[in-house]
């Protein structure tokens, strides 16, 4: 878990260096300004390569060309449900 974007990437390129990297980062919509740019400098600074979901309490329907612009697996809107997250992951790893 991660407030900033400096402490998210901090975080990324620990485990990364430590050859436990993240397969999975879900990223709030609306806490990180810039998310293309931010994605960019996850997969350049620690060649994150697994999936990241972006998670918003937006409509999809304004979102998904962002999202899928800015590099990321998938979409999770909120609220969320243990269902909606199992399909996701299902949809993602297709």
């Amino acid at each position: 878990f991660a407030v900033s974007e400096s402490e998210v990437m901090e975080k990324v390129v620990a485990a990364a260096g430590d050859g436990n990297p993240y397969h999975m980062c879900l990223v709030r919509w609306n806490v990180l300004p810039g998310l293309e740019l931010f994605a960019a400098e996850v997969r350049r600074t620690a060649g994150c390569t697994g999936l990241k979901i972006v998670v918003t309490g937006y409509d999809r329907d304004d979102l998904d060309e962002a999202v899928r612009l800015c590099g990321a697996s998938g979409l999770l809107c909120q609220p969320a449900f243990r269902s909606d997250v199992e399909e996701l992951l299902r949809n993602v790893e297709a």
